[in-house]
């Protein structure tokens, strides 16, 4: 849809607020240096929620760093993905490597309050996350242990990881130590970041940040595996390149239909479009300047439209995808009227992730 500007309005949606063991149901949350307040109130009917993952021996404690969530295909199950920091000490101030992990939460979101059902461990994440179009399987990308994990919905309503997860990507079985630890750079490692399926549920997409490349996984038997591999950077895929700029630090990753990848490479300021049709051979087709640093990405109902959320420029791009050109820029700073006239001027929104309303009327 093309909006007019007195459309384009941003909406900030504050799902969960985590690691604030301290704010209770009701009470605002205070912006530094705004003079503004953030309560659970401020939509009707809602609140906080905190994420406890129910740690037998430290029952009182909340995970942080909630990354991303995405809700099931029937609408029914919300899941919240932690990706961060999120180290429990023992009694000795040392660190409990069985509780310091990752963690899925799992929402039933079938009835007007969301009712948590699991927190599921995982031992690194890095923002991935997406649903099998059946809505019986998800995937997390395994950040720094360049995997990919598989969870699936059992007989008994309840989420468990696959016999055949987590899948390995290959990339530190390359490495070299201590001169390479898998990634792209002395001494970096590898960083499995976004994750997404085809519309017919044959193919995953992982970026791989660190590696500036994705890799195409599919299943046979019922097993996934990674079959492909394409170096996103311009001078690798065509030596006469080498040098120009393009492809690295792709973060995101959204698929149209079951044979185009969109991803965001944040370094380079670019939308890379890849044909994914032959998953063995993923080919990139266009690369789509943007003037931010492009982040979490989405599609509108029709796949006709990508938005992109830019950080630095404070703005969300639109690109049309059946031309992959940027028809628009929307600036996420607050309209006239909203912040004090003095700070209205400022940058800094540190726009990371964007999604559309079900009726496709609200971003």
């Amino acid at each position: 849809m093309k909006w007019s500007h007195s459309e384009k309005y941003v909406m900030l949606s504050v799902l969960f607020v985590l690691g604030l063991s301290a704010l209770s149901y009701g009470q605002a949350q205070v912006l530094p240096n705004t003079g503004q307040q953030i309560t659970p109130t401020a939509p009707a009917n809602s609140s906080f929620v905190p994420l406890n993952p129910g740690l037998s021996d430290n029952p009182t404690y909340l995970a942080g760093q909630a990354a991303t969530s995405v809700v099931s295909p029937d609408g029914k199950t919300l899941l919240v993905l932690i990706s961060g920091y999120n180290l429990v000490k023992t009694s000795s101030d040392t660190n409990n490597p069985t509780d310091s992990t990752q963690w899925v939460f799992v929402y039933d979101i079938s009835h007007y309050q969301p009712v948590q059902k699991q927190a599921l461990s995982v031992n690194n994440t890095y923002y991935g996350i997406a649903f099998d179009p059946s809505g019986t399987v998800f995937y997390v990308s395994g950040g720094a242990d360049d995997d990919v994990h598989i969870f699936v919905l059992g007989a008994n309503g309840m989420w468990a990881e696959s016999a055949t997860s987590p899948v390995p990507l290959g990339h530190l079985a390359q490495a070299a130590p201590p001169a390479n630890l898998g990634g792209v750079g002395l001494e970096v490692k590898p960083q499995a970041a976004g994750i997404a399926i085809s519309a017919d549920g044959t193919k995953l997409v992982v970026t791989n940040y660190y590696n500036d490349s994705i890799s195409v996984l599919t299943q046979s038997g019922g097993v996934w595996s990674k079959v492909a591999e394409l170096d996103l950077r311009p001078g690798i895929i065509n030596p006469s390149l080498t040098g120009v700029p393009g492809g690295e630090y792709p973060l995101w990753v959204v698929i149209k239909g079951s044979n185009t990848a969109y991803i965001s490479s944040i370094r380079d300021r670019e939308i890379d479009v890849v044909d994914i049709s032959n998953a063995l051979t993923p080919t990139l087709t266009t690369r789509i300047s943007v003037p931010g640093q492009p982040n979490k990405m989405t599609l509108d109902a029709s796949q006709s439209t990508l938005y992109v959320a830019q950080d630095v420029s404070d703005s969300v791009g639109v690109i049309d995808t059946r031309s992959n050109t940027l028809v628009d820029n929307i600036p996420v700073t607050a309209p006239n009227g909203l912040l004090p006239k003095s700070l209205s001027q400022f940058k800094g929104s540190n726009t990371n992730s964007v999604t559309i309303s079900p009726d496709g009327r609200s971003l």
